[in-house]
């Protein structure tokens, strides 16, 4: 595990091969199932190249994002069994899954930070990684430095912590390599509304 303190409010850790190859494996085969809900978005009329899928067993948990409105699903078993996996690591009350597949090199996400959810204040974002390995990097928004990198690899978890959503952008960007799909968890705490 690489702990990286990124100011005195914010912090990031990577865990490389928090599951095993064999379990990795696996679920990463459920995941490319044809029948995954996976949905491409339509941003400012152009469809993303990547996929995306939202979870909570709580229907109003509504994600509403560039324009778009997403219902839940209910998290399926392998969802909830990683959901378990990660609270023993990073004790949260997990209730909803942002899943994204990647399916090439040129699929990516641009600088971005995570408070577009109604999640509580600084909770924290642990996200999960199956599939090709991809470069994942996070920069202050005050200057835009880069402050961290990862070769984030089949089977890792990175936690984002503290105000890092607030202080911090991340990116997964593009590779002209040629890779093998990636999909990627996102689980976290979102505030049900009243």
């Amino acid at each position: 595990m690489i702990k990286t303190e990124l100011d005195g409010d914010s912090f990031v850790e990577y865990h490389d091969s928090f599951f095993d190859q064999p379990t990795a494996d696996e679920l990463l085969k459920h995941f490319l199932k044809i029948d995954f809900p996976w949905q491409r978005q339509a941003i400012r009329g152009v469809l993303t190249r990547r996929s995306n899928a939202w979870f909570a067993n709580d229907p109003r948990l509504v994600y509403r994002y560039s324009g778009q409105t997403w219902t839940p699903s209910p998290l399926t078993l392998e969802l909830t069994e990683i959901r378990d996996c990660l609270t023993e690591a990073c004790p949260c009350s997990f209730n909803s899954v942002l899943a994204a597949l990647y399916p090439d090199g040129q699929a990516a996400v641009s600088w971005h930070d995570d408070n577009d959810f109604p999640t509580l204040p600084d909770s924290p974002i642990v996200t999960v990684s199956f599939g090709s390995q991809r470069r994942f990097k996070i920069r202050r928004k005050s200057d835009q430095e880069i402050v961290a990198e990862y070769d984030v690899t089949h089977g890792s978890m990175i936690v984002m912590g503290g105000a890092i959503q607030r202080h911090y952008d991340h990116a997964l960007q593009k590779t002209s390599k040629k890779v093998a799909p990636r999909v990627n968890l996102s689980y976290r705490v979102f505030h049900a509304p009243n």
